[in-house]
């Protein structure tokens, strides 16, 4: 009975923690595109770390019009990565990617 309460209370204390937000910066400045893109120097991608297990990275204007965003969420063992580029021309899929 003792472990089970004890259990319990550890898992009680774990949701907890995890619902709790987390702050982060966003302290960032995206580019905003270029009169000449092939006279632009940046990256593809645009990456800002907004906490440390929270990357949001940015399509460069150059090279697609949205200048979609990705995020990256990193956990102990897996991360997600959920981008949010446009669908397929004539799909359903509204950005949803397999």
């Amino acid at each position: 009975m003792a472990r089970r309460v004890a259990t319990l209370m550890l898992l009680a204390a774990s949701v907890q923690a995890w619902g709790q937000p987390v702050t982060g910066s966003a302290d960032v400045s995206w580019h905003e595109g270029a009169v000449k893109c092939d006279a632009a120097s940046w990256e593809p991608l645009q990456v800002h770390a907004y906490e440390p297990m929270t990357y949001i990275l940015r399509q460069n204007p150059c090279a697609h019009f949205e200048a979609n965003v990705i995020y990256l969420l990193v956990g102990g063992s897996r991360a997600l990565l959920i981008d949010t580029g446009p669908a397929k021309k004539g799909s359903s899929e509204k950005g949803v990617r397999y």
